[in-house]
């Protein structure tokens, strides 16, 4: 491969010119798959034989990549697909295209959309958390959210701890709130606010000009509270519906 230079550039180690090739098929072939494709033989089923032989094209991709045995985490690759692909398996190929064609207009911007979902699904930790990525591109696709409300779900997916998901889900519809170390864990996946009440109050200055006495305020404590916000909301809905 040629770099912008027009020096030939150099495969990271451990890959190919090939490999990156292959990878940049996935990631178009990803969208081609989203965009188009037949899965209504998906369904809900899991047969671990048969992860990668299914005929979508991003499952073609994957298998010249491959080029024979799996690693392990190939293996789970494939799996978290197809847990993302079952969810959306209801919207039928002429939405998800018109959908789609509308969100992304350009060539550029499909190709983009497929290496987002691309790298997300791959550095899941959690196979569960692909029906979660399945159930905001079903919401994505069928024109309840927008594209960046989509990435930012995603990436808020990606984030949170598994554990915390009924912990969220207890506090949106009831309002019990959980330990402190829980609730500074949801809101670093932007998943709840942080709050600084300040307890203000006032200390006495002199003006040394006029020999005016004047009061001056100053934070007397801080206290870290946490709120609910739009974006739980928007997740609880997508994600984890009732």
């Amino acid at each position: 491969m040629i770099n912008s230079q027009g020096i030939p550039s150099t495969p990271a180690e451990g890959t190919t010119a090939g490999d990156a090739d292959s990878a940049a098929l996935i990631e178009r072939e990803m969208t081609t798959t989203l965009l188009k494709s037949d899965l209504s033989d998906i369904g809900a089923s899991f047969a671990d034989a048969a992860l990668d032989e299914l005929p979508l094209p991003v499952f073609s991709a994957l298998r010249k990549l491959y080029k024979g045995a799996k690693t392990v985490a190939q293996y789970f690759f494939c799996k978290k697909l197809l847990r993302l692909l079952a969810e959306i398996a209801d919207v039928p190929p002429e939405v998800r295209s018109r959908r789609l064609e509308e969100a992304l207009p350009s060539q550029d911007d499909k190709e983009k959309f497929g290496e987002h979902i691309t790298l997300v699904l791959e550095r899941l930790n959690d196979v569960g958390k692909a029906t979660l990525m399945g159930r905001a591109a079903h919401a994505f696709l069928s024109g309840k959210i927008n594209l960046e409300q989509l990435r930012s779900i995603n990436f808020a997916i990606e984030a949170v701890n598994p554990r915390l998901l009924p912990v969220l889900e207890r506090m949106v519809d009831s309002g019990h709130w959980t330990s402190e170390s829980d609730m500074q864990s949801l809101n670093a996946c932007g998943l709840l606010s942080l709050v600084l009440d300040l307890d203000m109050d006032q200390m006495d200055a002199l003006d040394l000009n006029s020999s005016v006495s004047s009061s001056t305020p100053f934070v007397k404590s801080v206290r870290v509270t946490y709120q609910i916000n739009e974006f739980t909301i928007l997740f609880r809905n997508v994600c984890l519906p009732k």
